[in-house]
């Protein structure tokens, strides 16, 4: 993984149904010089990106966050001490788009919890 990438992700599987996948996170990307210097922490807004970029290229199309019913960020994720976790993407898809339930976790830490809706973008 170079400088630049904040992470890469593999597939565990993947359905119509679910994604899971398992997130390996660059500690150096520059994004923790500032989120925070000595202490870096993956800042939420990330969390969140990732799970959208994963669901919009495992789905093939251009998605947008549309409404989130829970966002719950549980504990902070060290990626000096954290070098991969686990997202899990439940999907649900009705006429006005894609309902998702999503966790980012590792074997011991749940980081992430998100009930949201996500529609195509124009």
């Amino acid at each position: 993984m170079g400088q630049k990438k904040l992470y890469d992700y593999s597939v565990k599987s993947s359905s119509s149904e679910l994604i899971e996948t398992e997130i390996f996170i660059n500690h150096e990307h520059h994004v923790f010089e500032g989120h925070f210097p000595g202490v870096p922490i993956l800042p939420g807004v990330c969390q969140l990106e990732m799970i959208k970029q994963i669901l919009c290229e495992e789905k093939g199309q251009k998605l947008t966050l549309s409404s989130a019913k829970s966002i719950k960020f549980l504990s902070m994720l060290n990626p000096k001490e954290t070098k991969s976790i686990v997202a899990t993407i439940k999907i649900k898809e009705t006429e006005l788009g894609i309902n998702v339930n999503a966790e980012l976790f590792d074997s011991q830490t749940k980081y992430l919890k998100l009930s949201a809706e996500y529609c195509e973008r124009p």
